[in-house]
């Protein structure tokens, strides 16, 4: 039975040990190099989701783009990969997503990240947010 993590060579916690199991995975992972490689941490609420959920990305203040600069708000992400880079810059791909709405009210952004993905429960906060403003602009008051 495997002590250190196969990937950074610290070692394993009792529960790393006994549950080495990953998807995608071959031998045992430690937690901290799982979740680098298979999940990435919601910027709204911190909770952390597996990568294949990714579906809206947040900006939280102009960042590059491919042609131009994308302003904050949440984008709908078309295709994967949404960004781009090389080991000194990188930029979001412009055709790759598709502005939904502004940032939501109560979102503090992280200072250290101008761009960030959302869980599948905040996904559905902002999805039942934008469904709300549809409403309200498709069936207002009724004038004869």
């Amino acid at each position: 039975m495997p002590e250190h993590c196969e990937w950074c060579r610290n070692k394993l916690t009792p529960e790393e040990i006994a549950y080495p199991a990953r998807g995608g995975t071959v031998g045992a992972v430690c937690d901290s190099c799982y979740r680098k490689e298979y999940e990435y941490e919601c910027c709204w609420c911190g909770y952390f989701e597996d990568c294949d959920q990714q579906k809206l990305l947040v900006v939280t203040e102009p960042v590059p783009a491919q042609g131009g600069t994308v302003q904050p708000g949440v984008y709908r992400i078309l295709q994967s990969p949404c960004h781009a880079g090389n080991c000194l810059e990188s930029w979001l791909l412009g055709s790759a997503i598709r502005r939904l709405c502004d940032l939501p009210g109560d979102l503090e952004p992280d200072p250290d990240y101008p761009a960030g993905y959302l869980c599948r429960d905040c996904q559905q906060r902002v999805n039942d947010q934008l469904h709300a403003e549809w409403v309200a602009r498709t069936r207002g008051p009724i004038v004869f």
